[in-house]
């Protein structure tokens, strides 16, 4: 998924970007979606764990780009 996300994009576009790609991933597989979100990834994945909590904190870098622009 952050994969997808443009990376040249300014911080607010790549919010929008990966808000519009959640709600989508929910309408398409809600239990998928709250995995991505809201799992303990450490229960399912071990070592990998890692990967999945990338999502949560590649949109806190998001967000904290977003507010040092104003």
């Amino acid at each position: 998924m952050l994969a997808s996300v443009p990376q040249q994009a300014a911080p607010l576009e790549q919010l929008s970007f990966t808000a519009a790609l959640l709600l989508q991933v929910s309408e398409e597989d809600l239990e998928t979606a709250r995995y991505m979100l809201v799992s303990d990834h450490g229960t399912f994945l071990g070592a990998r764990a890692q990967e999945a909590d990338s999502v949560g904190r590649a949109i806190g870098e998001m967000v904290a780009a977003a507010a040092a622009r104003a």
